[in-house]
C-alpha cells in the first residue's frame, strides 16, 4: 500500500461536537478543543508514521493538454 501524504477531515471532527452539544454553542465549542483537537492529533500521528509524499506524475501542470489528462494519469 502506497500509504498518504495528508488528509482530509471535516465532519470527522466537528460532527461528534455538533451532536452531543447542539444547540449549546459553548459546549460545542469546548467539545472541538478537546475531543476534535484529539481527533485532529490522532489523524497527524497515523499519517507522519503510514505516509509518503504525494509526487505529482506531471512535471508541470502545462503537460496537461485536454480534459483528464491530470486524473488519468491517478
Amino acid at each position: 500500500m502506497p500509504g498518504v501524504g495528508g488528509f482530509l477531515a471535516g465532519r470527522t471532527i466537528w460532527l461528534d461536537a455538533v451532536l452531543k452539544n447542539f444547540p449549546d454553542r459553548a459546549a460545542v465549542s469546548a467539545s472541538l478543543r478537546t475531543d476534535g483537537l484529539a481527533v485532529l492529533e490522532r489523524l497527524n500521528r497515523l499519517t507522519t508514521a503510514k505516509g509518503t509524499p504525494w509526487k505529482a506524475r506531471f512535471p508541470v501542470f502545462t503537460d496537461i493538454k485536454q480534459e483528464g489528462d491530470f486524473a488519468r494519469a491517478y
